[in-house]
């Protein structure tokens, strides 16, 4: 390695200038155009290394990315990697701090192969970073193949997930990394037991994943929070000594076909957002079924506190299962401390709206036992096999959500099990003439103990069930009370 030293040097010192690729635009996205550039000045100037200039023999993607992480500095300093070859990586990649991957239009495939390096360090992603690191490609024409059927199908993950710093842990939190513009596509064949993401957050703060395709890919799609058995200064991003977690993590404008097992998550993290991804025909190989969005903690000490929901598409008509999974789920595990969680403006469809077509999507919104502080408001839900709603837990909010054909075979719309101490309130519930088989049911379930909770101001055809001695019912209306029809 050491010979080809004075060569990688020189590759940085003749490429620092050269102007970068053009941005891949995406969607949406607009490419700025402009007719001058600025003059760049030699403090400006970020230095950079591109891997197909690299005087390093072999076709292993992963060595050359190392390579240039070598040659650009220290570890803190910043500079860019361009990936402009395709081909394989076939080495783990660890980024130092203030590093920015840029992978270039190609296909590049994760072939290193699962073997455990030392007895201190496990290959749980195959491109690793630290603090301050951005990775990225040009949009969806930037290809990265996940990892072969006999590794763990995880492409990114924080350096500190990955390597024992301390005992059997696998801790530390990471900060400030963004990853973008760029294409995962699956090539596994057995069903994920859950366990792995293809990108892995862990307890990172400040942190950014933005346009990214998961094309069919196998493990849990995204995944923020890891283990909190360790606690350490600024842990989960309150300045004190705290046990850690995810901290101001952003989850927007992704694209998920046909994801195996759990789609975005959050294990353990607090002021966490997952807004505006499409999850599309969810699930794809029979052994797994996991949600399109979970929230699910491990253990009580785990946080989950400030998780925002909002403006998903959750579409399962064309998924491959007969019952691929819930759509958003919300789960607990003894906190005391829990909450807000808000799920609002969100669109969840489980099928089309036929007499003979099945719910793929079984539970639209799922609030599980010891949640707390749930809004749940303004969201479409149809075509569901079982309830569009069900809450256990207390103190939620369920209102102004839209209903359609959900239910039916004695499960009802909207149900609340043992749930304490809610409001349900204006929600429309209505069954569509072309899929009859479904409820429009707003109720308690019977020896659940749901009980004072309000049931006020709902549409729907079935007046709501009450069974709690504190619970009322009011203001509720028929469809042919306001002038409308199912």
């Amino acid at each position: 390695m050491k010979a080809f030293i004075p060569a990688i040097l020189m590759c940085v010192s003749l490429i620092t200038a050269a102007p970068a690729p053009a941005a891949f635009a995406q969607g949406r996205a607009r490419v700025r155009r402009t007719t001058t550039t600025p003059p760049r000045t030699a403090a400006a100037q970020t230095p950079s290394c591109r891997t197909s200039q690299l005087s390093l023999p072999g076709a292993d993607v992963g060595a050359k990315i190392n390579a240039c992480d070598a040659a650009l500095g220290a570890d803190g300093v910043r500079g860019v990697i361009h990936v402009d070859t395709g081909g394989s990586i076939s080495t783990y990649v660890n980024l130092s701090r203030g590093r920015t991957l840029w992978f270039h239009k190609g296909t590049y495939t994760c072939d290193a192969p699962y073997t455990r390096e030392t007895a201190f360090q496990a290959e749980f992603g195959l491109i690793r970073y630290r603090d301050d690191v951005t990775i990225k490609g040009d949009g969806w024409e930037t290809i990265i193949a996940e990892p072969l059927p006999t590794n763990r199908p995880t492409v990114f993950a924080p350096y500190v997930s990955s390597v024992r710093t301390e005992g059997s842990y696998f801790h530390g939190v990471t900060r400030n990394v963004t990853i973008r513009d760029l294409q995962i596509k699956g090539r596994q064949t057995a069903a994920s037991n859950g366990t792995y993401s293809t990108i892995e957050i862990g307890n990172s703060h400040n942190v950014l994943v933005e346009n990214v395709f998961l094309n069919q890919t196998t493990g849990n799609g995204i995944t923020a929070g890891g283990s909190s058995g360790v606690s350490s200064l600024d842990g989960c991003g309150e300045g004190r000594i705290e046990r850690e977690c995810a901290s101001r993590v952003v989850m927007r404008n992704n694209r998920l076909f046909q994801v195996q097992n759990q789609g975005l998550n959050v294990v353990n993290g607090r002021e966490v957002s997952i807004v505006n991804n499409v999850i599309k025909d969810h699930n794809r190989i029979s052994g797994s079924n996991g949600t399109g969005i979970d929230i699910e903690s491990n253990v009580g000490y785990d946080r989950l506190q400030a998780i925002r929901i909002e403006g998903n598409m959750l579409d399962y008509t064309n998924s491959p299962q007969i019952f691929a999974g819930n759509g958003i789920a919300v789960q607990a595990s003894g906190q005391a401390d829990y909450g807000p969680v808000s799920v609002t403006g969100n669109t969840l469809i489980g099928n089309v709206l036929t007499p003979t077509a099945v719910g793929h999507m079984v539970f639209g919104i799922f609030l599980g036992g010891g949640t707390k502080r749930v809004t749940v408001a303004n969201n479409t839900i149809r075509r569901t096999a079982n309830s569009g709603i069900t809450a256990y837990g207390s103190h939620h909010v369920i209102r102004d959500n839209d209903l359609t054909s959900v239910g039916g075979g004695g499960n009802i719309a909207i149900t609340l099990y043992g749930t304490t101490d809610s409001t349900i309130s204006g929600n429309k519930v209505r069954i569509d003439p072309s899929a009859p088989v479904a409820s429009d049911l707003i109720g308690e379930m019977p020896n659940s103990g749901a009980n004072r909770n309000v049931i006020v101001g709902n549409v729907a055809n079935t007046p709501p069930r009450v069974l709690g001695a504190a619970s009322r019912v009011s203001a509720h209306r028929t469809w042919t009370s306001v002038a409308g029809r199912p």
